[in-house]
């Protein structure tokens, strides 16, 4: 799901192009004259390489289609292409060396999730379960809209913010209006999400929480909350590594100057405050044959 609306909203960002415009040859949309276009595509593209992440091929192949699957599932139901001349340039390998990783975290999904499943391993929930017997409410045995909130303050600081608080909203009972779904859009709909007065969160529900979270691939997100809720899992083995974090510009620009940050030991740490390395590169007009 992150490809498909990493590829849909690269699309819609590009197309149409601003201008160098031209006719393609089938008399369809307006194609942008690479050549001329000055444009510098970044990001979390939340995927390591063009064969793992479609939004990468979609920059680096010029189109994405119903055959590309990530995680055995296509990202779009039709073809999505790249509305210019020429595909856009990877920027931080345009430098001789191999381009280094910009996520350098502690291993986290062997621990996580239970072999041959896409579940949380038992470790996990047990330690899930220490947790909520440590915020339930003595009385009824659950957590209610008090204990919920103080959880969250917890681990997001503000307990009307990230995709927990989201998600226990939505098992403590809270749904959007017909109204609401049909007249909002998604980020409106988010900032309708409040926790319903008399909900509750069960165990399950906790559990389900932390569930969905992995589905989404929140594996260093679930981690933190487990750190600062005091159940850290281990931090033994060899960090993961990966080039998570991508820079493209079209043959409009040239760069001169891109910069490494190398980093051996998992972030966030006391060089680098973020589990993501910053990239950066600076550009000059390209001078064209």
């Amino acid at each position: 799901q992150d490809g498909t609306k990493a590829v849909v909203t690269l699309s819609k960002k590009l197309n149409p192009p601003p201008h160098g415009t031209k006719k393609n040859k089938a008399n369809g949309p307006a194609i942008g004259d690479s050549t001329k276009l000055r444009l510098v595509v970044c990001g979390d593209f939340n995927g390591d390489g063009r064969d793992a992440c479609a939004a990468i091929r979609f920059c680096e192949q010029g189109f994405v289609d119903e055959t590309f699957l990530e995680e055995g599932v296509s990202v779009t139901t039709s073809k999505r292409a790249l509305p210019f001349t020429e595909t856009l340039i990877d920027t931080i390998a345009t430098v001789p060396r191999p381009p280094p990783a910009t996520m350098v975290v502690p291993e986290r999904i062997k621990e996580m999730v239970k072999e041959g499943t896409k579940e949380l391993s038992d470790d996990v929930v047990e330690r899930l379960g220490r947790i909520y017997s440590q915020y339930a409410n003595d009385e009824k045995g659950v957590m209610t809209k008090t204990e919920v909130t103080e959880w969250l303050r917890v681990i997001n600081r503000l307990p009307t913010r990230g995709s927990e608080f989201r998600e226990a909203a939505t098992v403590m009972g809270y749904k959007p209006t017909e109204e609401e779904v049909s007249t909002l859009s998604p980020n409106e709909l988010k900032q309708r999400v409040v926790l319903p007065e008399d909900g509750v969160l069960t165990l399950d529900g906790f559990v389900e929480v932390y569930q969905k979270e992995l589905a989404q691939g929140k594996f260093w997100g679930i981690a933190h909350d487990l750190a600062v809720l005091g159940e850290a899992l281990p931090a033994d083995g060899e960090p993961y590594r990966g080039r998570l974090d991508h820079m493209y510009h079209s043959p409009a620009l040239q760069p001169t100057a891109v910069l490494d940050t190398i980093c051996d030991k998992p972030c966030p740490n006391a060089e680098e405050p973020s589990d993501h390395l910053p990239v950066a590169a600076t550009y000059t007009i390209a001078k064209r044959s």
